[in-house]
């Protein structure tokens, strides 16, 4: 992982994020291979013999169409709210969110690591979110638009 600025989130939420973070973990490591595409070009959401990356598996299947395997800025933040949602999270702010950067982690430790490497990666990850008791303050223009949620 990264030493960027820790994901941090309410802690009201603790419970529906570990179980966002244990449905990847149980998905990816009984899956045991990433999820690419027929010439193995990119990763995808839902890949050929019903494999799922990180993210897929979150995506409910009533939920999930092929053309989120190419999404726009604005397909991106559909598919997060999809995912908040399935897990009764409500995203409030717009923009980057913390939400957003833990999916964008979790796609980034199946789309770039080994799948040896996927446990301990994940495990660090869950173990690097902060929690807080209040909400996190809306940064200003000079602070980093990413710790918002």
């Amino acid at each position: 992982m990264s030493n960027d600025q820790p994901i941090v989130f309410n802690s009201a939420i603790k419970s529906k994020i570990d179980n966002i973070i244990d449905t990847v973990r149980s998905h990816l490591l009984s899956q045991n291979k990433k999820s690419f595409g027929e010439k193995e070009e990119k990763c995808l959401y839902r890949g050929p013999n019903g494999l799922k990356c990180a993210l897929g598996v979150l995506i409910p299947d009533d939920k999930y169409h092929v053309s989120m395997e190419s999404p726009s800025e604005q397909g991106w933040h559909s598919i997060m709210y999809i995912i908040a949602s399935r897990f009764g999270i409500l995203v409030v702010s717009e923009g980057y969110t913390a939400f957003d950067r833990l999916m964008s982690k979790m796609q980034t430790i199946h789309d770039r690591h080994n799948v040896e490497e996927w446990a301990d990666q994940l495990n660090e990850l869950q173990a690097s979110i902060v929690f807080v008791s209040k909400e996190p303050q809306t940064p200003t223009k000079s602070e980093d638009k990413y710790d918002r949620y």
